[in-house]
């Protein structure tokens, strides 16, 4: 057997399951994950983008725009490394510039400058929010 035919038959590893959570367990909570803090449960997590370009949850975010997560939602979980069970969103920031070749996308907390609207994105987060569990931003 030839070095391709070998190459074309070989399995690849299965990527071992993300760690179990207890759907019960996730229980809506006000109590705010701390960056440098094991996420717990039920704690909301809130990002904003620093550059456009961020893909997460099946769309392009943009510069400005705030990603709030529930720890332990299906969103959360879709965050965490098949290898290490460890979410992406917990990276301190130069883990995170490291992770995205030398841009860093996003950083922890809400958007820190004057607030923007956009009416589609703004339709399109709260239904991304209501699927999740979650309760829309802003009427």
């Amino acid at each position: 057997m030839t070095q391709a035919q070998t190459a074309k038959t070989a399995q690849p590893k299965e990527a071992p399951e993300p760690p179990a959570y207890d759907k019960a367990e996730v229980q809506p909570s006000e109590e705010t994950w701390v960056p440098g803090t094991e996420p717990q449960p039920g704690q909301l997590v809130k990002i904003h983008v620093l550059e456009d370009g961020l893909t997460a949850f099946g769309k392009v975010w943009y510069r400005g725009q705030e990603i709030e997560l529930q720890v332990g939602s299906k969103d959360w979980q879709d965050t965490l490394d098949p290898k290490t069970g460890k979410s992406w969103i917990d990276a301190t920031p130069a883990e995170a510039a490291k992770r995205m070749r030398g841009t860093r996308y996003w950083d922890h907390g809400p958007w820190p400058f004057e607030d923007w609207e956009d009416p589609k994105a703004k339709k399109a987060e709260n239904e991304r929010r209501r699927r999740s569990g979650l309760q829309p931003s802003r009427p």
